[in-house]
């Protein structure tokens, strides 16, 4: 029986208020804010030969991370900068540049545990033999801020740091996505897998 004919029937436009009340009530909350599957809290990486695809993944995309305070394992004594490039072809050493003021160092980062061949320091001065400095895995590690990130396969930019020898970086912002089951990855390549919960507002 619609509203219509109860004031048909009956003349009352209370009878045609009352169903229209009932209609919105039964449809309440439909306007509200979805809730989805996101990452509960951040992801860790330790740097090993099992992870390198991933530790490659973030630090080329990641390209610059700054470290506020002195990395005792390599060497600095205050503020200084790694920035990396992609390796070359058939290779998984990742090149660098180590600056610190105005020293810079050139080598590359291979793993096992994070060992950075230092082969010009500084740049343009060519070491012989080169300069091997070895970090062990458990003192070295990559963190993607994936707290909320919805678990849809959408790419979104999160905050990652690097951490060697019980310093961490600063956070940079690096294209992170995560998928319906969980992994987390970054160029294609997992680096992690999430635990997944409900709630209102991931992004």
């Amino acid at each position: 029986m619609t509203a219509f004919s109860l004031i048909n029937k009956t003349g009352s436009k209370l009878a045609l208020a009352v169903v229209l009340a009932a209609s919105l009530a039964a449809c309440g909350g439909s306007d509200g804010p979805a809730t989805v599957s996101a990452v509960s809290a951040p992801v860790s990486v330790a740097i090993s030969p099992a992870t390198s695809s991933a530790a490659i993944a973030v630090l080329v995309a990641a390209k610059t991370v700054t470290f506020p305070s002195a990395v005792t394992a390599l060497g600095t004594t205050g503020a200084a900068t790694l920035t990396f490039s992609a390796p070359a072809a058939g290779s998984s050493a990742v090149p660098f540049t180590l600056t610190e003021g105005a020293t810079s160092s050139k080598g590359t980062l291979t793993f096992g545990s994070c060992i950075f061949t230092i082969t010009e320091l500084p740049v343009g001065t060519v070491l012989t033999p080169a300069k091997v400095i070895t970090v062990p895995t458990a003192e070295c590690s990559l963190g993607a801020d994936t707290t909320n990130a919805a678990a849809n396969g959408s790419t979104v930019n999160r905050n990652v740091t690097f951490t060697l020898g019980g310093t961490t970086s600063s956070p940079v912002k690096v294209p992170v996505v995560v998928s319906a089951n969980g992994d987390v990855s970054v160029g294609g390549v997992v680096i992690g897998k999430g635990t997944l919960v409900q709630v209102t507002g991931a992004n």
